[in-house]
């Protein structure tokens, strides 16, 4: 037997659980790049911290629940889990925070809190 058959469901899950944080962490990217401005030098950072994260984060949860086997069920949890988060989590986490920075928007608009930024501003 090459690879012990007990304890798949946890690998399983545990790189699912990865699929899934992956997906935030590139989400954060974007949104940090969105942020910030989307320069060619920008753009370019960005993306390499976003593969740089990926890259360490699957390196652990590997390790952590494979000891660095090759398996092709746990890749395949951890593409799940990154699919998931974004057919299922994304769209709620946008409206979410859509309606926060709209909010944030409409307050930071609003003609008393001018008022006061203005007498601070004296």
């Amino acid at each position: 037997m090459l690879f012990y058959s007990t304890g798949q469901q946890y690998v399983f899950l545990l790189m699912a659980a990865t699929g899934l944080v992956m997906g935030f962490w590139s989400d954060f990217c974007l949104s940090l790049e969105c942020l910030i401005g989307s320069t060619r030098w920008m753009r370019i950072f960005t993306d390499l911290t976003c593969t740089l994260g990926i890259t360490v984060l699957l390196f652990f949860a590997m390790l952590f629940s494979t000891r660095l086997d090759f398996r092709l069920y746990s890749v395949g949890a951890a593409g799940l889990g990154a699919a998931i988060y974004r057919a299922a989590v994304h769209p709620v986490l946008k409206v979410v925070f859509n309606f926060i920075r709209n909010k944030l928007k409409c307050l930071c608009n609003s003609y008393n809190l001018k008022k006061i930024f203005q007498f601070l501003c004296k």
